[in-house]
């Protein structure tokens, strides 16, 4: 019952983005991914989820982050590796085409 509850406030928080806006700001920890567990700056119904992010730039400017949102109890050392991958390949990309 909790998961589903889980998966509902997910759901539900996707569909109003605005409201992670906060948690996904690229200029909150430049340096590498974030890591949110249950906890400001997430919306209160997603008090039982965590959140890896990463920003992804083009030189010196924040574009914008890559995350992950899912439940406490995930594989933090895998979800906060591909997200790290993730957000440096996408500021490859944009460097590529910045040039």
């Amino acid at each position: 019952a909790e998961r589903t509850q889980d998966l509902q406030a997910i759901i539900a928080t996707r569909e109003r983005r605005r409201d992670l806006a906060p948690a996904l700001d690229p200029t909150a920890a430049p340096d590498g991914p974030r890591v949110v567990i249950g906890a400001e700056p997430l919306p209160e119904t997603l008090g039982s989820c965590s959140l890896i992010a990463a920003t992804y730039w083009s030189g010196d400017a924040a574009l914008g982050s890559v995350a992950v949102l899912g439940p406490t109890r995930l594989p933090y050392a895998r979800a906060i590796s591909l997200v790290d991958a993730v957000a440096r390949i996408t500021s490859t990309m944009f460097g590529r085409i910045r040039h």
